[in-house]
């Protein structure tokens, strides 16, 4: 049935705790959506690749690595100065 064995569920939330600890989570308050709404028409973005988008300019502080698989979402992050995972 493709069902992890136990071992295999144990060592896939080992991973998955580790790789939780190297994301930042950003909670999107008003401030942020009209943000993201602004992405969205400057770039012509869907809501939610705006939103994404959004989220790592708030996190330019750390200097994120922006990953996205919409390549105009790609290309808005790189318009807007962000290291992508394409650079």
């Amino acid at each position: 049935m493709g069902r992890l064995s136990r071992v295999g569920m144990d060592r896939a939330l080992t991973i998955l705790d580790e790789v939780l600890g190297e994301i930042e989570f950003v909670a999107i308050d008003l401030k942020l959506a009209e943000v993201g709404g602004a992405l969205a028409v400057e770039y012509g973005l869907r809501g939610y690749d705006s939103m994404h988008l959004a989220a790592a300019l708030n996190l330019r502080t750390v200097d994120p690595l922006f990953v996205g698989w919409d390549s105009d979402l790609n290309e808005a992050a790189m318009q807007t100065g962000l290291n992508t995972a394409l650079d």
